[in-house]
């Protein structure tokens, strides 16, 4: 058996279809700029990611061994009927689930849970800056407090707001709002998904498409600085597996197609969704893998995170916080349509 507490972000399961004839996959670490061959049992995976832990009592494991356990499953169930349908054309149920699928490959990220860490972080300081802009107010703070709970803090209005002025508390976010965002930002993609225009690309004999630490890549149009599933013309790339890609684009109208495609699109959609990555590319070998990070400029770390967190309008009454998804490296066609 495994150890219980190392948590895939990418599910072992999902990174076999990529493999070599070993059974091993070639990574490339942005941070550390090295190459290794490693079994997917090691490769994307952080202890206790996904663990609940309460103060005084030991980690619960049971989003990691339960629900992420139950939904992985059910959702290779869906991709291998993608990949491979026995009878037609797959319908909703098997859509559902590869979109679920692309939704929480999207949400479970350790760039995510930075995200919502950040995001939980800056607005409960926010709430103490309000709380905080006189006496008055904080008194009435601390008023409600004690008489909603029942406890008396002991302490004064004036200290308060002398401690929170002065940046004297720290605000530690537990892991509960990421784990709570996997599933209500994974339904949320997913009911994006399902309505968009899916092309099933396969790549030709010879040639495949790679895997990365956040294989949901989102290409907007050139020139397009804006990041979203929902800007027009957007595509997103999902690999399945070494010969199969999803390829969506919200489109009026809805459809499902399978296509084959030649070795210059797979060469441009492996370089998007290398740029996709956080810290980790695989391929199932050392020289494709070379090829696919040189061409799309990821021999180091992005500079910037993922978002930008920026606050304006503050006033004593409140604040505007525009959060803004920064660009990544993308790739075209010479004519500049997204392959």
């Amino acid at each position: 058996m495994g150890d219980p507490r190392k948590h895939h972000y990418v599910p072992v399961v999902y990174q076999k279809r990529f493999v070599n004839e070993a059974g091993l996959l070639w990574v490339y670490d942005r941070v550390n700029r090295s190459f290794a061959e490693r079994h997917p049992s090691v490769i994307c995976c952080e202890k206790d990611l996904y663990a609940l832990k309460p103060e005084g009592a030991p980690k619960d494991q049971r989003v990691e061994s339960l629900a992420l356990a139950q939904v992985d499953g059910d959702c290779a169930t869906g991709v291998r009927s993608l990949i491979s349908p026995l009878t037609g054309v797959p319908g909703h149920y098997v859509r559902s689930l590869v979109s679920y699928f692309v939704g929480l490959q999207y949400s479970r990220l350790p760039s995510m849970r930075e995200f919502v860490t950040t995001m939980w972080k800056r607005g409960i300081k926010e709430r103490m800056r309000l709380m905080a802009v006189n006496e008055g107010r904080m008194q009435s703070v601390i008023n409600r407090y004690e008489r909603n709970t029942g406890d008396t803090e002991g302490v004064s209005a004036e200290s308060m707001v002398e401690t929170v002025r002065r940046n004297l508390l720290e605000v530690v976010i537990t892991e509960t709002p990421f784990l709570k965002n996997i599933f209500d930002m994974a339904k949320i993609v997913a009911d994006s998904f399902i309505g968009a225009s899916w092309q099933i690309f396969r790549a030709p004999v010879g040639t495949g498409f790679v895997l990365c630490d956040a294989p949901v890549a989102v290409v907007p149009p050139r020139g397009i600085r804006h990041i979203g599933f929902h800007v027009p013309g957007t595509v997103t790339y999902v690999p399945l597996s070494r010969a199969v890609c999803l390829r969506a684009i919200r489109q009026v109208r809805q459809r499902l197609q399978y296509s084959y495609v030649d070795s210059h699109a797979v060469e441009l959609v492996n370089q998007n969704i290398a740029a996709s990555s956080d810290r980790f590319i695989m391929a199932p070998s050392r020289h494709e893998l070379e090829i696919v990070v040189a061409q799309s400029g990821c021999e180091v770390p992005y500079e910037t995170q993922r978002a930008t967190f920026q606050r304006y309008q503050q006033t004593d009454d409140g604040s505007l916080e525009v959060v803004t998804t920064n660009p990544r490296n993308y790739f075209y066609l010479p004519d500049g349509r997204i392959p």
